[in-house]
C-alpha cells in the first residue's frame, strides 16, 4: 500500500498502471468517481464501496468490485482477500476494454450536441 497524497495529472498514468488494484473506499463526496473510470482506463481494476457512481461503472465489469469497503466489519476480510489472492479480479484488458467502451468523450459530447440541437440524432433530424 502506498499512499501517496497528492500527484501531478501528468504522473497518475503511471501510477494507475503500476498498481494491482485501486481502493475507493468513499463513504460520501464522490459524485462520478473520476479516479474509478481513469483506473480502469490504465488496465488496474476498482474495488469500491457502494456510494456515488461506483455501482453504476463497476457493476457492469463486475459486480464483486463494489463491495462493503467502509463497514468495520466487512471491509477488513474484503481487503485481506485482495491481499491474499482469493478475491479474483478482472484483468488488464477487460478493464481497459469496459473505461474505453463506456467512458470515451465522444460519448457526451455527442449527446450534449443532440440535445442542444433537439434532435434524436444530432444531424438536424428527429
Amino acid at each position: 500500500v502506498r499512499l501517496t497524497g497528492f500527484v501531478p495529472e501528468e504522473d497518475l498514468p503511471g501510477l494507475y498502471g503500476a498498481a494491482d488494484c485501486t481502493l475507493m473506499p468513499s463513504l460520501d463526496l464522490e459524485g462520478f468517481g473520476l479516479v474509478t473510470a481513469e483506473s480502469l482506463a490504465c488496465g488496474t481494476p476498482v474495488v469500491a464501496a457502494p456510494t456515488g457512481a461506483n455501482p453504476e461503472v463497476l457493476q457492469p465489469l463486475d459486480p464483486g468490485l463494489v463491495q462493503p469497503l467502509t463497514d468495520a466489519d466487512a471491509g477488513p476480510a474484503v481487503l485481506e482477500s485482495l491481499a491474499n489472492g482469493t478475491r479474483a479480479l478482472p484483468d488488464r484488458d477487460r478493464c481497459r476494454a469496459h473505461a474505453g467502451g463506456h467512458f470515451r468523450w465522444d460519448t457526451p459530447v455527442a449527446a450534449f450536441e443532440r440535445a442542444a440541437d433537439g434532435t434524436a440524432d444530432g444531424r438536424g433530424r428527429a
